[in-house]
């Protein structure tokens, strides 16, 4: 079991994952930067799936531009996405 931050985890070394569970507190605003260390720092596999979950009102979340959304839904106040990475990442 780690017990720590995710943001300070996440800035460590990295070991790919095929698949990554999201559901940060809410009205924390962690998903972005969350999401950009996963890209950024080699923890996801070529084609890995992320599952993230967020508040409804927090629609403008901008991901990296190489994840395709599969499938995006919602249940009252929570939207929950399910997002495939691409090996290669477009040229931002």
């Amino acid at each position: 079991m780690i017990q720590s931050d995710a943001i300070s985890w996440l800035q460590g070394l990295a070991t790919p994952f095929n698949l990554v569970f999201l559901d940060p507190p809410f009205r924390r605003e962690l998903l972005p930067q969350v999401c950009e260390l996963l890209e950024q720092r080699g923890w996801l596999a070529p084609d890995a799936l992320i599952y993230l979950e967020r508040e409804k009102e927090f629609d403008d979340l901008v991901l990296p531009s190489n994840w395709q959304c599969l499938k995006d839904k919602q249940a009252g106040q929570v939207c929950y996405q399910l997002y495939l990475r691409s090996a290669i990442a477009a040229s931002a």
